[in-house]
């Protein structure tokens, strides 16, 4: 997905070199540039990239890593560890052990470099997918938005966008932007609901709690679903919950 500026305009009227010379015709598409001074890299100008586009671009370059990593797990042959007919003496093949031991347990004896790189690409991933719905919702809130609400002491606030912004939850910031561009009906989609998924995934992972005793089953579980987690899937419904409310916003 090519990432696209944060704004762009056109130019009012032709506008001309010092020599003369026309610089850009009237209708000329422009977009909004920035100046950097990094000791890193120097200085240089870029064209501003917008959030969204930019989380969702980093989503799909760390989809197609996640799908070759899996393909590479994949391929590695299963093994039986556990099996009451096991013991050493007797000698079977694979699909003869689970015919002759319908609980047999099998497994891959799998690299765990390959297995640490596949959770760091797929938490990478899910922090990008929430991301770029967090920084839609408050681009497209309209700048003077304001919203009456009551406080812990039950008398109502006004709130202005920034404090929207950075005291409501997604879930509910959504629900704004839906009454704002009369799209009440998302709620009824598929997206929807792979959204709430993906979220509340992201949700435990950065808030981890461990429940007193129960810290490693605590974390196996929420690393079970990573590995299970259809990140295609996700992806696309993420993009369409966009485009739900901007139709076209995300151009493939």
């Amino acid at each position: 997905m090519k990432i696209k500026p944060i704004f762009t305009t056109t130019v009012a009227k032709n506008t001309y070199n010092a020599d003369g010379s026309l610089w850009m015709p009237k209708g000329s598409r422009v977009a909004y540039c920035s100046s950097f001074k990094t000791k890193k890299f120097g200085n240089f100008s870029l064209v501003a990239p917008n959030p969204v586009h930019l989380f969702i671009a980093n989503v799909d370059y760390l989809t197609g890593e996640i799908n070759k990593e899996a393909d590479v797990i994949d391929k590695i042959d299963k093994i039986i560890v556990f099996s009451k007919l096991v013991n050493g003496v007797n000698k079977y093949t694979t699909e003869e052990l689970l015919k002759l031991d319908p609980n047999a347990t099998q497994v891959r004896k799998l690299d765990e470099d390959k297995l640490y790189k596949y959770l760091y690409l797929t938490v990478s991933c899910l922090m990008s997918m929430i991301a770029a719905v967090e920084a839609f919702v408050n681009q497209e809130l309209p700048k003077d938005y304001e919203l009456t609400r009551n406080d812990k002491n039950g008398q109502p606030k006004l709130l202005k966008k920034q404090e929207i912004e950075a005291g409501m939850r997604l879930e509910e910031k959504i629900e704004l932007l839906g009454k704002v561009l009369a799209k009440n009906d998302y709620k009824q989609k598929q997206f929807w609901q792979d959204f709430k998924h993906v979220k509340k995934l992201r949700d435990d992972i950065v808030h981890l709690k461990t429940k007193g005793s129960d810290l490693v089953n605590r974390h196996d579980a929420l690393l079970n679903e990573l590995f299970e987690l259809n990140f295609v899937q996700s992806r696309d419904s993420i993009v369409s919950l966009l485009n739900h409310f901007i139709s076209g916003y995300i151009e493939d």
